[in-house]
């Protein structure tokens, strides 16, 4: 099985943060040399991550979508979602932290994410969050991973 250490390192150093009518972000942001902020996990091994939507929603009004992503080893902890909407289309990209160390444990765990966002028209919206997976799907050509969910919107 590969340690999610050395998967995570290779993944580079990534981090945004932006902000705009229907955009609402939370991020770190903050790296050091001993640390970096990757795509998270939704799919690793035989764990998958859990998207949590309400099922009903007021138009113009914040609401709050729980996400699990999947870490261990050196990455332990949430570094931050971006959220954009596009109308009914909500993506979400949570990261996490991963540090650089000897010391790491042996073990897989979920890293708890809290993103907000608002759709401004009723409607049914679209959440896609987007991470990346140890295990693309036959033929795909990166390893990007989405779970999505609908909500209605009045």
């Amino acid at each position: 099985m590969p340690h999610i250490k050395s998967l995570r390192s290779t993944l580079g150093s990534i981090a945004s943060c932006a902000a705009g009518v229907f955009f609402v972000s939370g991020c770190s942001g903050l790296t050091s040399e001993n640390s970096s902020i990757n795509p998270s996990y939704l799919a690793y091994t035989t764990m998958t991550g859990t998207v949590t939507v309400p099922d009903t929603v007021t138009h113009g009004t914040l609401f709050t979508i729980q996400i699990q992503t999947i870490g261990g080893g050196c990455t332990q902890e949430a570094a931050g979602t971006d959220v954009t909407v596009n109308g009914q289309t909500v993506e979400i990209r949570p990261t996490d932290r991963t540090v650089v160390r000897n010391d790491c444990p042996s073990n897989l765990i979920y890293i708890n994410h809290t993103a907000n966002a608002q759709v401004a028209a009723a409607g049914v919206a679209t959440i896609k969050v987007i991470g990346i997976t140890d295990a693309p799907a036959a033929g795909a050509t990166n390893n990007q991973y989405i779970i999505q969910k609908n909500v209605v919107v009045r």
